[in-house]
């Protein structure tokens, strides 16, 4: 288990969320708008909420490696109904993963594991969680994100956690492993625990 300062978790969101969404010239005078913790916004604040989890999930992409599909596609599959998908249709948009085209689909049954990338499951869905994992083949090359705090101690891969109000993660190492994929140290870092 391994914790690290507030300040290195702040500086490493701020600028990924700085790299994203900002013009350079208004780096410094808008960034607060979208920091769950800033004096402007709130935890509650769904839509910036939404925000800096998809610019997570786009960073995951930078600092895990994935091997490459064959059709040049990333897909990251969103598990039922969330309001996560505008902010991750506008990353789609605008970035690429590795060359890759990133591709957004829902799906809330017929769930096909091992046929992508990604998969995003929001808490309303948590439910799903088991039932996915046991469908995953070893080494399936797919990252299994979650948003309910402790998911990853059942084998998600990544989970979401709010921690003194501010949005961060937990990394289980060992089923990223098991998935066929490896982390960055720097990705561990930033990690509130890192599970092996």
């Amino acid at each position: 288990m391994v914790k690290y300062s507030y300040t290195k978790y702040f500086c490493a969101i701020l600028f990924f969320v700085a790299f994203l969404f900002l013009p350079p010239q208004k780096l410094f005078s808008n960034i607060t708008g979208v920091m769950p913790n800033s004096p402007k916004a709130s935890q509650k604040d769904e839509g910036n909420e939404n925000t800096l989890k998809s610019v997570y999930l786009y960073n995951f992409t930078r600092y895990i490696d994935w091997k490459k599909t064959t059709n040049n596609k990333f897909v990251i599959l969103v598990i039922g109904d969330s309001t996560i998908m505008p902010a991750l249709n506008v990353i789609a948009q605008s970035r690429v993963v590795d060359g890759m085209q990133i591709v957004i689909k829902k799906e809330a049954s017929n769930i096909d594991v091992n046929n992508c990338n990604m998969i995003y499951i929001p808490a309303s869905q948590n439910d799903k969680l088991r039932t996915i994992l046991l469908q995953m083949d070893k080494n399936t090359n797919t990252l299994v994100v979650s948003e309910v705090h402790g998911d990853a101690v059942q084998g998600a891969d990544i989970n979401f956690v709010l921690e003194d109000n501010m949005l961060r993660f937990e990394i289980n190492n060992f089923s990223l492993k098991k998935h066929g994929l490896k982390a960055s140290s720097q990705l561990l870092k930033l990690a509130v625990n890192v599970f092996e």
